[in-house]
């Protein structure tokens, strides 16, 4: 082999070195290691290759094979033989006259042929990383053995494109590498970073949905679509990945912030109902997580908390920490994405939300742009369209309604009439599945907010959302607001779509109550609608089957959607309120100025025009205030420039997005305003850690400099 590259080619160098097999050796000794070995040796002794099982099947079989006999090798010098031995078996087995081979059965053209690309291109890689640290075990003919039999499988991803080639070139750059072939490796290696680095935002947030976002490049069966800045990064040819923003952001988010507190996956694009992370052992991100941030380490740890290591090869060289230091993912915002809202993600019980508004898109997301999903009290209420297989309908619903329609999410259409829901219109549809992202937002313990613009989404239309999540609080449970407006058109058109079809009708117009599982969700219409329907919906999934002959059944579970619509011009307010039976629900009521929630010993007000009830009064877009008989507890304000509330509030020369809870909240503002807070003590102003420059000081309130942009508000002493 001629060797263009720049470093010693000695077996093994393109994951590990023979000089580190001491050290990983003693590792073992020690949890999580000693789990690992454990589980490799089982995996070694269990495994057989079954020649009459399904394609996938047999792939996952050759994958799984070869990665347990590489990892045992380094772990176990007694078991070397029997390691080598395995892989020549198990290598084999990709030769044309083998009975049970994966060759016939793999892809051997241009197109689309997921079965035929992704599981074999998974098992060729393990089975070129084990050659590679088995390498000075073999003879001279069972080396040339394997190398041909290995590149007759590389040339065949070489010579052929295929729609996945983020995982074909993750084939041919390993290949290359292993040929010491430094062009075809560089080429395969920036082909497949701009393909990877158009999946994300500059946030990180996943645009390929949040199933496809983890499964390309979490999960451990999908390595060929991960393993190139794995080897780039160990034989130190390109070490820039694990540092780039980017691709940090991406991890966290996809190890924090792709879940509910139930550990469900967020129903985001084509995301299968029944993905969560229920083995997150399976995650291979996850031990490879503190290469990236110190967060998304911690991240992977609170993942794995309570789950058993997975004895495979990449995690075991990749994992260099054990799992103790945990963090629980926090409320953020990121403004190419989303908005992700947690009141306690660590009580499975707790309220969660997300405000979906991307600013890029790929063919597995959907039209949802300005979509919440909610969850609460261990389920999701409040769900998007989900995913039965590519090109796949379910339940007499078409693809177009999946994956091409925004009338399967929730939020919101102009002038719009679907005609057949099964299948619904194109016009005046969602033209685009990327908006303009997150505008403005902040998050508190108590009080969450952001606002998304949908941008060019809409062909007729700019539809502007806010979003709210008020954290529960002693016998005041937690719920959810939307402020819905467009900028023309003439009817808006919310969709509603709690994950339920057993519902009933409070009041017509007013209130409409779902009862999901042991919980529930009532969505209360704040503003009043010109109309409302009741339609039918489906939440997608699919069933697969892998034995013999792989099966795939298209289901979905039937729902009722709600669709409230409003004249164009109306802000119109959503109370989403979840329940349970020990979370119950308070009265909710419609005022002239918006709309109460009285519970048994305060009451939320929520204000959508510039007037009051007496007591409170303001200026601006929407308001919500907690009262007690004492007074204002807090308060929140959208855009606003004047809020009074038994005399808690403030005044800005310039509109502003506030929240105050006493001395201390949150706040959003576009431009510089000066902004007098109605407050009986204090000195000095603190804008996140900087002292801000107080204008007047007075009885009862104190004026100062609120600079553009999101921070904390801190009046002290």
């Amino acid at each position: 082999m001629k060797n263009e590259l720049n470093f010693n080619h000695i077996h093994p160098f393109m994951a590990v070195r023979r000089e580190q097999f001491a050290d990983l050796q003693k590792k073992a000794e020690q949890s999580p290691w000693k789990e690992m070995k454990q589980d490799a040796r089982k995996r070694l002794y269990e495994l057989q290759f079954n020649p009459d099982d399904c394609f996938i099947l047999r792939c996952n079989s050759v994958c799984d094979i070869a990665d347990a006999a590489a990892l045992l090798y380094i772990l176990e010098p007694p078991l070397r033989k029997q390691c080598v031995q395995k892989l020549l078996d198990i290598i084999g087995f990709w030769q044309p006259e083998v009975p049970g081979n994966l060759y016939d059965e793999m892809y051997h053209s241009a197109g689309d042929h997921w079965i035929g690309a992704i599981p074999p291109g998974a098992a060729f890689v393990n089975c070129l990383l084990a050659l590679d640290i088995i390498y000075d075990d073999l003879t001279k003919e069972q080396r040339l053995f394997c190398e041909q039999t290995l590149e007759t499988i590389a040339e065949n991803y070489i010579q052929n494109d295929e729609n996945h080639m983020v995982a074909i070139l993750g084939v041919r750059g390993l290949w290359a590498l292993y040929q010491g072939q430094k062009e075809q490796l560089f080429q395969a290696w920036e082909s497949w970073k701009e393909l990877f680095m158009g999946y994300i935002t500059e946030d990180g947030a996943g645009v390929m949905s949040i199933d496809y976002s983890v499964d390309r490049f979490v999960r451990g069966n999908r390595v060929s679509k991960i393993i190139l800045p794995i080897v780039m990064d160990f034989t130190g040819l390109d070490k820039s990945f694990y540092q780039n923003q980017k691709v940090i952001h991406f991890t966290e988010w996809a190890l924090g912030y792709t879940y509910t507190p139930a550990k469900n996956m967020w129903l985001i694009g084509d995301t299968l109902l029944t993905t969560g992370v229920k083995e997150a052992e399976s995650l291979f991100l996850v031990y490879g997580a503190a290469k990236y941030s110190k967060k998304a380490a911690e991240f992977a740890a609170w993942l794995m908390k309570g789950r058993p290591p997975q004895g495979k090869l990449l995690n075991y060289l990749l994992l260099k920490d054990d799992f103790e230091k945990k963090r629980a993912p926090k409320s953020q915002i990121l403004k190419d994405g989303g908005a992700w809202f947690y009141e306690d993600i660590e009580n499975k019980d707790s309220l969660a939300g997300v405000l979906w508004n991307s600013t890029i898109f790929d063919g597995h997301g959907h039209k949802e742009i300005n979509s919440v999903n909610l969850a609460a009290y261990g389920h999701r209420l409040y769900v998007n369209a989900g995913y039965s297989g590519w090109g796949s309908g379910a339940e007499g619903f078409t693809w177009n309604y999946i994956n091409q329609r925004a009338l399967s999410a929730n939020t919101v259409l102009v002038d719009y009439d679907y005609r057949i829901v099964f299948d619904p219109e194109e016009k005046n549809d969602h033209q685009l599945k990327s908006g303009a992202g997150i505008v403005e937002g902040f998050s508190s313990e108590k009080l969450c907010y952001a606002l998304g613009d949908s941008g060019s989404a809409l062909p007729n239309a700019v539809h502007r959302r806010g979003f709210v999540m008020v954290a529960g609080e002693n016998d005041a449970s937690g719920y959810f607001l939307l402020l819905d407006s467009v900028d023309a058109g003439n009817k808006m058109t919310v969709v509603h779509r709690p994950f339920s079809d057993a519902y009933k009708i409070e009041k017509k117009d007013t209130e409409y109550v779902w009862k999901v599982e042991n919980a529930g969700l009532s969505v209360f219409l704040a503003t009043p609608p010109s109309d409302t329907e009741m339609i039918d919906g489906i939440v997608a999934d699919r069933i697969s089957i892998l034995n013999k002959n792989f099966q795939q059944q298209h289901i979905g579970f039937k729902i009722k959607s709600l669709l409230a619509s409003y004249s164009a011009g109306t802000m119109a307010a959503t109370v989403l309120f979840p329940f349970d039976e020990t979370h119950k629900k308070p009265i909710l009521q419609r005022t002239k100025a918006g709309a109460k929630l009285i519970y048994s010993h305060q009451e939320d007000l929520l204000l959508t025009t510039n007037c009051g009830d007496g007591e409170t009064r303001f200026n601006g877009a929407a308001a919500i205030v907690r009262r007690t008989g004492s007074g204002c507890k807090w308060f929140f304000a959208q855009h606003a420039t004047d809020f009074n509330c038994m005399g808690s509030g403030f005044h800005s020369t310039r509109p502003v997005s506030v929240f105050f809870d006493g001395t201390a909240g949150m706040y959003t503002a576009q431009a510089d305003t000066e902004f007098t807070l109605f407050v009986n003590s204090g000195e000095r102003v603190l804008i996140g850690a900087k002292q801000s420059k107080v204008l007047e000081k007075d009885s009862g309130k104190i004026s100062f400099l609120l600079p553009a942009g999101t921070n904390s508000i801190r009046i002290v002493k």
